[in-house]
């Protein structure tokens, strides 16, 4: 069974070679760059001086264990449902993207996504959006909702400008979906038009009005 390292890298050779055969120009940058000193993003495209970082999000140990308490409760009847969330594991790649990224001014940037969290197709829409909630109140006999937004947003005006675009890879249908991050640093904004044209990628912008936290709009696919 392939480690995950193991299965990084082959995601990463897979998304290398999927662009190529676009006619676009990737490399390896970690065999490029000379730098032992500084982390690395795994791909560099020298056309567009974009650089690529691949994550791939798994079921760590421990959201293992909070799928197995929450089995447990479902099996003792004191659970009817439950809807499980990536969000944590997403925040940490973010962050580790943008510390790499940060590294290398003047780059273009984005991070490419593989969910092999089997149990959990958490769409890219989904996990930029952050954690849905909702405000519950109750009279003592009735419970109702007055309302309901989103928190711990990963895209937004004050974090995560370091990262251009975010994208999600599909290995089955040989598919890249790229959400544009309109908040990002300019220096680092990926033109439209260097992935237009491609029938197996698609785009989006991202876009929201940071009004209390409620989550306002992903523009329609360009």
């Amino acid at each position: 069974m392939l480690r995950e390292k193991e299965i990084h890298e082959k995601y990463r050779d897979e998304i290398m070679l999927f662009l190529n055969n676009l006619g676009l120009n990737c490399v390896d940058f970690e065999k490029q760059e000379k730098d032992t000193e500084k982390k690395k993003p795994d791909i560099k495209e020298l056309n567009n001086n974009i650089l690529i970082e691949v994550k791939v999000l798994f079921l760590n140990n421990i959201l293992k264990k909070q799928a197995e308490e929450i089995g447990n409760k479902l099996v003792r009847g004191e659970a009817a449902a439950y809807w499980f969330t990536n969000t944590p594991n997403f925040h940490d790649h973010l962050q580790d993207c943008r510390h790499k990224f940060r590294q290398y001014d003047g780059n273009r940037t984005m991070v490419i996504f593989i969910n092999k969290m089997a149990h959990q197709e958490q769409s890219l829409e989904d996990l930029l959006s952050g954690e849905e909630y909702y405000v519950i109140s109750s009279d003592g006999q009735n419970i109702s909702i007055d309302g309901s937004g989103h928190k711990n947003r990963e895209v937004r005006a004050n974090i995560n400008h370091e990262i251009g675009a975010i994208g999600q890879y599909y290995p089955n249908d040989k598919y890249l979906k790229i959400i544009h991050n309109t908040f990002a640093s300019q220096c680092r904004k990926i033109p439209t038009n260097v992935f237009a044209n491609f029938e197996k990628i698609k785009q989006k912008s991202y876009d929201y009005k940071d009004n209390n936290n409620i989550f306002e709009n992903i523009k329609n696919y360009e």
